[in-house]
């Protein structure tokens, strides 16, 4: 069960590493509350995928490409760079990639394997509570606590966004009944244009070759974001080839969809996150346009978890 005790903060810029036998994490409540590191102590191999730091990071509210974008952190109120639709918040702009990733957080209570921080919204009413737990020698569980502090309903998206490291050869496990995706975007058309449906996990490309949307081919040239819109299991997994499995599991009735990215523009950095997500596409005037988003009832509040569990290979 989560632990919220939100009483006492304070902001620290020092990391924080919580341990198990077979996990270290490290989170930086100053740096975005992101997780910056996750090794996987039998196999040495680092789990997130992570690039040159920016030392003055975070920036409130610049483009996606100036961010500093690696390790695992979280999404919201919303994800896409854009206005609001409606209500009193008609036209104000949702940064790329949301407020909290690129806002220092306050820590609530920490402990050898478990620690609370929490972030305010800066143009939007909101608190978001998480709390990171090393619940085993090999799960990590999030639980989440997001609370309106206004007098009307308030439309957000909360997505998950925790980058992997993907070597050659690394695949993306969905359930069985997970037989299509809708396109967010894809880099040069190479699935269509955004929202349009494709298969999974082998699509025919605008150009028409099939496409395997699975596997992870370093230097491939793609970047895809898609959305998976029925995850009735509420799982999904990244092998490695030379290592670990990463297998994702939640309620999907808490967390109804899964955003799928994969970038193999880099040949010797790919990168996948596996995305348990509130809300899609990434543009909050689509998801309101297609009734895809949560809401917060007046002075109401929502709470949901995912676990992250990394094993052997034959497990």
């Amino acid at each position: 069960m989560a632990k919220f005790k939100v009483a006492g903060a304070s902001v620290t810029p020092e990391p924080i590493v919580l341990k198990s036998s077979r996990l270290s994490l490290v989170a930086e409540p100053a740096r975005g509350g992101r997780i910056t590191s996750v090794r996987h102590l039998p196999s040495a191999k680092e789990i997130l995928w992570q690039q040159a730091r920016h030392d003055d990071w975070p920036r409130y509210g610049i483009p996606e490409s100036e961010a500093d974008l690696q390790g695992w952190d979280e999404c919201c109120p919303a994800i896409g760079p854009g206005a609001f639709p409606q209500g009193p918040w008609e036209s104000v702009h949702n940064p790329a990639q949301g407020e909290v990733y690129a806002l220092p957080w306050q820590v609530h209570d920490s402990a050898a394997r478990r620690v609370t921080m929490s972030v305010h919204g800066v143009r939007f009413p909101y608190k978001l509570v998480r709390t990171i737990e090393l619940t085993d020698d090999e799960t990590i569980r999030l639980d989440y606590r997001i609370t309106n502090h206004s007098a009307l309903p308030l439309p957000f998206i909360w997505s998950a966004h925790p980058m992997l490291a993907a070597p050659a050869g690394g695949r993306i496990e969905l359930p069985e009944g997970c037989r299509a995706a809708i396109v967010d975007s894809s880099d040069g058309g190479r699935l269509g244009a955004a929202y349009d449906r494709v298969l999974w996990p082998e699509a025919r490309s605008s150009a028409g070759a099939l496409a395997r949307l699975d596997d992870v081919r370093p230097g491939s040239g793609t970047a895809d974001k898609l959305y998976i819109t029925d995850v009735p299991t509420g799982q999904c997994c990244f092998v490695r080839h030379d290592g670990p499995r990463i297998n994702l599991t939640w309620d999907p009735v808490q967390i109804p969809y899964l955003g799928i990215w994969v970038d193999t523009r880099f040949a010797g950095s790919p990168q996948v996150a596996l995305e348990p997500c509130l809300g899609y596409p990434d543009l909050m005037v689509e998801a309101a346009r297609w009734g895809r988003h949560a809401v917060l009832p007046a002075f109401g509040e929502r709470s949901w978890s995912y676990s992250m569990t990394i094993s052997e290979p034959d497990k």
